[in-house]
């Protein structure tokens, strides 16, 4: 029977399987699954990961994540999913100021953007997971990055506390978000969870944006395995090809090891056909990636996050 404690506020779920929680169905047990409901239980989080071991890991929707075996040594951080609530900062005639839970699903949000007539983002339709993964890795599709339209953040991070960074005071690139005020910050307190994030947005009008959004979204059903659990795009794009085009000439669209599989639609999608294991995906990357190093001269650099 799964037994739930509280501890200062913050609720402990002890042994979750990463293989129910993330989106590809791998991955064995993590040591605690921690439930964070408000900015209040952050006080107690430094002191109770200590007294639970292991080390810091933060789970959204469980999407972009590849868990090994066994019995790993990781606490999940997990935020209240209940808040869904777009506040409307600034109101101003060509455009608005939203602030937006990190814990929002980012279907949800997009929707509702959508709805409100702001646009911006709309690239972004069919992107899995929640805002604060978004953030995260700065997600992006058709052109558009979560970067271009973010404000800026409110996170927790044991160096520096709970703090709100302006968009400036961030450090964006391709799928990749760094803290410059973490910089120099021991090992074991230069992690974060964002919080809460805000957007400047367009003012466009709901039908045209909603249009673009299905557009996307056709576009992605037609060539991605929306069908079959998945992390998303194993591979970050290099910039001599994009990794999918890569993977495809060096014979890797549709390449089956166990239950594991690079997917015939789009080779840098590694899906799980319904019995993978972890040993299996892991193994159909290595060699991918030293098969593109050998034919193509690219090192290949992961999107996926390794929980192992």
């Amino acid at each position: 029977m799964l037994m739930t404690t509280k501890r200062s506020g913050l609720r402990v779920i002890p042994a979750p399987s990463l293989a129910e929680l993330t989106s590809i169905r791998l991955g064995g047990e993590a040591l605690a699954r921690v439930r964070l409901e408000n900015e209040a239980d952050f006080a107690a989080l430094p002191q109770t990961l200590r007294k639970l071991g292991g080390r810091p890991a933060v789970l959204g929707q469980g999407s972009n994540i590849l868990a090994g075996e066994g019995k790993l040594p990781l606490v999940l951080l997990e935020l209240d999913k209940s808040k869904r609530e777009i506040r409307l900062l600034e109101n101003g005639l060509d455009e608005a100021l939203v602030e937006v839970s990190a814990s929002m699903p980012l279907p949800f949000f997009l929707n509702s953007l959508a709805g409100m007539g702001l646009g911006g983002l709309d690239g972004l339709a069919g992107i899995p997971g929640q805002v604060g993964g978004a953030v995260a890795m700065n997600a992006g599709s058709f052109g558009q990055e979560i970067k271009d339209r973010l404000h800026g953040l409110r996170l927790f991070s044991p160096a520096l506390g709970l703090i709100t960074l302006e968009a400036e005071e961030l450090e964006t690139g391709y799928r990749h978000l760094g803290i410059p005020a973490l910089e120099g910050t021991a090992d074991g307190e230069n992690w974060f969870v964002i919080l809460n994030a805000r957007f400047r947005c367009p003012k466009q009008k709901p039908e045209e944006i909603r249009a673009r959004m299905r557009a996307c979204l056709e576009q992605k059903r037609r060539s991605q395995p929306l069908d079959l659990p998945s992390a998303g795009c194993v591979f970050k794009n290099p910039p001599q090809a994009p990794a999918g085009k890569l993977l495809e000439e060096c014979g890797f669209k549709g390449r089956i090891l166990g239950g594991m599989a690079f997917s015939s639609l789009h080779a840098n999608f590694l899906v799980n056909t319904g019995k993978g294991k972890s040993p299996e995906a892991l193994k159909l990357i290595e060699e991918a990636r030293e098969a593109v190093l050998a034919a193509k001269g690219v090192q290949m650099e992961l999107e996926v996050r390794l929980w192992v």
